[in-house]
């Protein structure tokens, strides 16, 4: 098999694969932000539950934000401090109108609480205790 065909296997499982995949879990690998790469062939928009627990990742891609069918998201233990403003707005896509649960507890978030979680229209269940935000959510 020639290189150029073997590429093209290795990519056609890997579409083949993210497909059916509804479920990612990375919990506690002591993964960093730059796996992210890696993990965008993975995604699709059947991706349903991501867990990214206990690890050192200081944020999430924009990507995730156009995860349309995403309505859990596991956030929680992670030991870089990530800007609570900006990961909203990374997920303020369609995940936005979708996302049912968010837990990001003792993830070491900074900066503001926003009304943009307003925006979060199916959000049943949020957990962001034992964070260092400030300020207050309009109800």
């Amino acid at each position: 098999m020639d290189v150029t065909s073997h590429k093209s296997s290795i990519h056609t499982l890997i579409h083949l694969t993210t497909l059916s995949i509804v479920t990612l879990s990375f919990i506690e690998n002591n993964l960093n932000s730059s796996m992210y790469h890696w993990l965008f062939p993975l995604t699709s928009n059947r991706l349903v539950h991501l867990y990214l627990s206990r690890n050192k990742l200081d944020n999430i891609p924009k990507y995730l934000g156009n995860l349309c069918s995403l309505t859990s998201l596991y956030f929680d233990r992670n030991s870089v401090p990530v800007k609570f403003p900006i990961f909203l707005n990374h997920l303020s896509g369609c995940t936005s109108l979708m996302l049912r649960r968010l837990y990001a507890s003792s993830s070491h978030f900074t900066g503001s609480l926003s009304n943009d979680i307003q925006k979060f229209s199916s959000l049943q269940s949020l957990d962001l205790s034992n964070n260092q935000l400030n300020g207050t959510i309009s109800i």
